[in-house]
């Protein structure tokens, strides 16, 4: 697929954990045939490794992904090592990658427990001589004032200073469970927008982007298909 020097094409996707390894390779795949993304974004795929390994061999791409705790629910607290994970095309140059730790345990108020502080996954990439940052996002729940408030309030001046930090055009993209307007109003103007409800990409000196709305493919989360351009 042609493609402008200055753009990047990225799909972002909460997988669901609860989702089979026969939808997510499914969709990626059919994602993949249509749109081509240069890059895609994910979040609860701790469930999905081993399928994302094997979408990534057959199809053309890196995958940059913590290797998950087979024994995450058990004990005290849930590991969620592995939830976020980024696919970079194989065309593309990684530059670096790495994860970004948080401190703050936090509570799934549904099922009464307590999770390990959350791990964004990161990558410096060139995509067809443009340099970008990603960040792969998944925020605890509930919000800026809800019981989990210091723990999305860390992921928030992570993903703020993270942003902040290079003239590189940078995206932190994903499930960040808060209202759009909610965001606004926490990084302020500097920062481009993309995206609805609590599945949104939060930008910096990218210039422009469209974005659309996919399918679930057995998620309880759309997929979003975006085009940056630097």
């Amino acid at each position: 697929m042609s493609r402008r020097p200055n753009e990047l094409v990225l799909v972002a996707w909460n997988l669901y954990a609860g989702n089979t390894d026969r939808n997510v390779l499914a969709y990626l795949a059919e994602v993949a045939a249509l749109e081509g993304p240069d890059v895609f974004c994910l979040s609860e795929a701790f469930n999905h490794a081993d399928v994302l390994g094997e979408f990534a061999m057959f199809h053309g791409y890196t995958l940059l992904q913590e290797p998950p705790n087979p024994r995450r629910r058990r004990g005290r607290v849930v590991d969620d090592t592995g939830d976020c994970a980024i696919l970079v095309h194989d065309r593309h140059k990684v530059r670096r990658d790495w994860v970004d730790v948080m401190t703050r345990f936090w509570t799934v108020l549904r099922y009464r427990r307590r999770h390990a502080p959350h791990r964004y996954q990161v990558a410096l990439l060139t995509v067809r001589g443009q340099k970008w940052r990603v960040r792969a996002s998944h925020w605890p729940t509930h919000g800026f004032e809800g019981p989990n408030a210091k723990a999305v309030l860390e992921s928030a001046r992570a993903s703020r200073r993270w942003l902040l930090r290079s003239n590189t055009p940078s995206i932190d993209v994903g499930d960040l469970n808060e209202k759009l307007s909610r965001l606004v109003s926490f990084y302020g103007q500097r920062f481009g927008f993309f995206g609805r409800g609590i599945d949104v990409a939060v930008t910096r000196n990218v210039t422009d982007a469209v974005w659309s709305e996919l399918d679930k493919g057995g998620s309880d989360h759309h997929g979003r298909l975006y085009r940056f351009t630097a």
